[in-house]
């Protein structure tokens, strides 16, 4: 009859919700400030065991801004995070946050520890059975469904959950605190491609500001507004670039001028080390009239081809040059070139010095 048609398409358009796509549907909920500005940190430096992290770093974050962080494990990504939210105290510099204070949400790398045997639905909805967002009441079996969540596993524990779908159980908790400023630290971990993608939209479209650090290097090339690097130009460095593209230019001219200039140091302590002490000489000398011109000059030519060296790192340095491609594999070949004529130089001096002994 009509009311078994009735109840048989409810039942159906109930688990069709279910299983609508295969990504978890978020958003996050601003909390609606039209404040421009929101936190401006100025000359900021953290250390720590001795060890500096970063020093002299202007931050400003207002709406709409995406600032991603990069940089390796352990150079202070984290701890840039706790400083600019104020969790942690700058060793120099201000921060200075917007009046009234800006919320900040934080989702952790280390996400916050829920009992196993929580039950599910408590966990997405710890007030009862609904929740609030962006001005709208929600059952929490709803709720659950927009993150992938079925019906009966609402009473089941959060210990029995994988790894992609707490992190989703995070996601939804995290979307219930209306925020100013998101702070995502390795939101990324254990979430399924479609569910990243509409994280990415999610993050977007989200009208305040966010601060990125991620692994995910296309999720940072596609939102970031700028990109600070850390260890931009060796441990302690930071720099704010316009995208990753500069910044991973940067970073990849500061590790060549690192390893040429560990090379040349070598090359250089060889060269010294074999080269006889020019003492008490004795017998005639082997070098030809041309030879010995080229030994009376070659000192002032490895002077030469340093200064040429020391151009050429400046070069791969110069921000307009990081952001012109062309300009940036110019230099970078004019500096690899420039090492290696220092190198040839050494070579030289040290052969035309044991021949004159």
């Amino acid at each position: 009859d009509s009311a078994d048609r009735a109840s048989d398409l409810a039942a159906l358009k109930s688990r069709n919700a279910a299983a609508v796509g295969d990504a978890a549907t978020v958003d996050f909920a601003a909390t609606g400030r039209r404040t421009r500005k929101l936190i401006a940190a100025h000359g900021i430096g953290k250390s720590f065991g001795g060890r500096t992290l970063f020093g002299g770093l202007d931050v400003e974050l207002g709406r709409g801004d995406r600032l991603g962080l990069l940089g390796p494990n352990g150079s202070g990504k984290t701890t840039l995070l706790r400083v600019l939210t104020g969790e942690l105290a700058a060793d120099a510099g201000t921060v200075v946050a917007a009046d009234p204070r800006p919320r900040i949400v934080v989702f952790s790398q280390h996400r916050q520890e829920l009992s196993p045997t929580l039950p599910l639905r408590e966990a997405l909805s710890p007030t009862g059975d609904f929740v609030s967002f962006l001005d709208q009441r929600m059952h929490v079996s709803g709720w659950a469904r927009r993150f992938l969540f079925r019906d009966d596993q609402l009473n089941h524990p959060v210990g029995s959950l994988s790894g992609g779908e707490l992190a989703r159980l995070h996601l939804a908790r995290l979307m219930l605190e209306p925020a100013d400023v998101l702070v995502l630290d390795e939101p990324t971990n254990d979430l399924d491609i479609p569910t990243l993608e509409v994280l990415e939209e999610a993050i977007e479209q989200f009208p305040g500001a966010a601060v990125l650090v991620t692994h995910d290097r296309a999720m940072l090339d596609r939102l970031a507004t700028q990109v600070l690097a850390l260890n931009a130009d060796g441990p302690g460095r930071a720099r704010i670039f316009a995208s990753l593209d500069q910044a991973l230019a940067a970073e990849a001219a500061a590790k060549a001028k690192a390893a040429a200039a560990e090379q040349d140091a070598a090359r250089t302590n060889e060269a010294r080390a074999a080269a006889p002490t020019p003492v008490q000489r004795s017998g005639r000398r082997k070098l030809s009239f041309n030879e010995q011109r080229e030994y009376d000059g070659i000192e002032q030519r490895i002077l030469e081809a340093e200064t040429r060296t020391e151009a050429a790192e400046r070069r791969v340095t110069d921000p307009k040059v990081i952001a012109d491609h062309v300009a940036m594999a110019k230099a970078c070949a004019e500096l690899e070139a420039a090492h290696a004529e220092v190198a040839a130089l050494y070579a030289r001096w040290q052969e035309l010095e044991s021949r004159r002994q």
